[in-house]
């Protein structure tokens, strides 16, 4: 890894999902041990069914909208999203509210359209969404790599 080898790399975050952190949390051990060596900047884990009230990544996201403004939009940063397809609406709304965030904080809210910048941040390989089109199951199955 370049953070290994002495070189500067930009802000990690990394937000993940599952129904369940004890029956779901792949790889948990290795992504806290990459944030305990400062590899991973921020880790945002969302278990949607672990207490009362369902915790998505989206929330996670929402929880931390300044890191993502910084790593992404001062630090030209890129966005990666993998998983299922019905997300993709949600956490899309997200990144439009760390884009809106960010203008209005630069005085430009009213002439920016997010949903143009998305586009354009799509066509500059900073928005990539490898997500999987297959339907919706009733029971999430750990997708571990």
């Amino acid at each position: 890894m370049e953070k290994a080898q002495g070189k500067e790399i930009g802000s990690v975050l990394l937000y993940m999902g599952s129904r369940h952190q004890r029956e779901e949390y792949c790889y948990g051990e290795e992504w806290e041990a990459y944030q305990a060596a400062g590899v991973i900047t921020l880790l945002g884990r969302a278990f949607s069914r672990d207490q009362p009230h369902k915790i998505y990544i989206q929330d996670r996201m929402r929880e931390t909208l300044d890191d993502i403004v910084k790593a992404y939009i001062k630090e030209d940063g890129a966005f990666y999203l993998c998983g299922p397809t019905w997300p993709v609406p949600d956490v899309t709304n997200v990144l439009e509210e760390a884009i809106a965030k960010d203008a209005k904080a630069n005085g430009v809210a009213k002439k920016l359209d997010t949903s143009r910048e998305i586009i354009k941040v799509k066509g500059e390989g900073r928005y990539v969404r490898g997500v999987d089109k297959k339907k919706k199951t009733k029971r999430a199955r750990a997708r571990c790599f």
